[in-house]
């Protein structure tokens, strides 16, 4: 009976350590699992990370496009006002020709009024300097008028007196024109320069118009990313 016991004994002792793993088998089993595990892990902060950096670019991008559109709109502002101005210069480019056609008109019609006193200005010992604008029609009229200025002519009073005030009132004359001609050459050369300034700035308008479009263009294309 005793040896029957023992004979038990030993039998479950072995089977219990056929069973039993040693260290070794626990610690392979346990470094393999973390290892298997930690690759989906790493792929999918990997997309996180390409996300992240793609939105930034997106940020950034959208960023560049609302301050360029911040300057588009102030350039076009600008651009406005320099239209206006030039338009208002344009009306008074117009006005100034035409004050100077109907000035050159009334001092035509002065002229002939007073042909007779134009004719004897050179024997009355007046005379208007080369440079006054309308001393080639007086001298024009003088040449056309068949009127001898006599000396008792010259020395009436009154005629002579009208000889010098139609002399007087053409240096006027020449003094006023001459004034409206560099109004009007001013205002010309203020057009050309709002003209120049206003190209430049389409030409800014323009470019400006381009990087909005390509950052616009970027925007809706994927993104590249290095992994």
């Amino acid at each position: 009976m005793l040896q029957t016991k023992l004979i038990c004994a030993v039998s479950l002792i072995t089977l219990i350590g056929c069973t039993t793993q040693t260290p070794s088998s626990y610690s392979n089993d346990s470094a393999i699992t973390p290892a298997a595990q930690s690759e989906p892990s790493r792929l999918e902060q990997i997309e996180v990370n390409r996300a992240t950096q793609q939105e930034n670019q997106r940020q950034i991008i959208s960023s560049k496009i609302k301050q360029i559109e911040q300057q588009s709109e102030l350039l076009s502002q600008t651009m406005i006002g320099r239209q206006q101005k030039i338009s208002q210069l344009r009306l008074r480019e117009n006005e100034l020709e035409s004050s100077i056609q109907t000035y050159n008109q009334k001092i035509q019609s002065f002229i002939f009024q007073n042909k007779d006193a134009v004719a004897c200005m050179g024997a009355a010992n007046v005379s208007l300097n080369e440079n006054n604008q309308y001393s080639e029609d007086v001298k024009n009229v003088a040449s056309a008028v068949t009127l001898v200025c006599a000396g008792g002519i010259l020395l009436d009073e009154q005629f002579r007196n009208r000889v010098i005030f139609v002399a007087d009132q053409l240096v006027l004359a020449d003094n006023n024109t001459k004034n409206l001609t560099n109004n009007f050459q001013t205002v010309r050369l203020q057009i050309e320069s709002e003209q120049q300034l206003l190209a430049q700035e389409q030409s800014q308008a323009n470019e400006l118009a381009a990087n909005i479009r390509d950052y616009q263009s970027q925007l809706a294309s994927p993104f590249q990313t290095e992994i």
